[in-house]
């Protein structure tokens, strides 16, 4: 087993928006700037993502708005707006999260209209959060079973460990355990890789990665692992969300303690 790089779990940019960026080679042209096809905008995003905070989902969606209302008929402009409203609704109470991930879900879906005309990599981006916020968690987690052994495998594993984590709390939810411990053992496998790949994002979302090692009955290094986050700041700014995941969390607890639940650990 890997050994956890804690101090890379929480970072200032969010990976999905950020990595296009990391390792770009500027002597040529990123998939990004092919797809913005717009050098003005392609700047002013750069400038845009590099001065924002990803933890504060509040001003990172406020900053998208923004980014939005200057570039109204640009798909980059609306997929990542989508995108921030999606995530940013998880910190709201659960009617306004579904009526937030509705609407961001439209949004994404005008735009997989028109998928063919992306490059590859964010043909892949534009489907794993399409998938996310219109919770089709089983078509993400099968996104990046498709991917692993393309060039994009760092995010197909990212689509394993996100996708793979909430559809085993759907199955374990509707009583298949065994199921569920199945998809989740697959999800940190997928987390575990993903840092591997790529230490500077190891554990974007850590909520999932915990879920998963939860279900899959690892309750003590997901406890140890959880405690090593709460000093971080994107534990401090997502604490609405953790709440969530820990009323989740107990309930999970509780399906995996009864003596009809398959759990080998625990």
């Amino acid at each position: 087993m890997m050994k956890l790089n804690i101090g890379k779990v929480l970072f200032t940019f969010t990976y999905l928006f950020s990595a296009p960026f990391a390792h770009t080679n500027e002597k040529k042209e990123s998939p990004l700037k092919v797809w913005i096809n717009d050098d003005t905008q392609y700047e002013e995003w750069r400038r845009l993502q590099k001065s924002t905070n990803w933890n504060d989902l509040k001003a990172a969606y406020e900053m998208t708005l923004k980014y939005k209302s200057q570039y109204p008929n640009s798909d980059h402009a609306k997929y990542i707006s989508a995108v921030m409203a999606g995530d940013y609704s998880e910190l709201l109470s659960r009617q306004e999260e579904r009526e937030i991930k509705e609407k961001a879900s439209k949004d994404l879906f005008e735009i997989m209209e028109r998928l063919g005309q992306l490059p590859i990599k964010y043909q892949n981006l534009l489907r794993n959060e399409y998938y996310y916020h219109s919770n089709q968690f089983l078509n993400q987690y099968l996104l990046g079973r498709e991917q692993e052994s393309s060039r994009s495998k760092s995010t197909g594993n990212f689509s394993i460990g996100v996708g793979g984590s909430e559809y085993a709390y759907e199955l374990i939810l509707s009583g298949k355990v065994a199921e569920a411990q199945r998809f989740a053992k697959m999800s940190v496998i997928g987390w575990e890789t993903h840092a591997s790949l790529t230490p500077d994002w190891a554990y974007p979302y850590p909520y999932f990665y915990i879920q998963a090692l939860y279900i899959a009955g690892e309750f003590n290094k997901a406890d140890r692992f959880y405690e090593k986050l709460k000093p971080n700041e994107g534990y401090k700014l997502k604490i609405p969300i953790y709440k969530k995941y820990d009323a989740r969390l107990e309930k999970i607890k509780d399906i995996l303690s009864s003596p009809k639940a398959p759990i080998k650990s625990r």
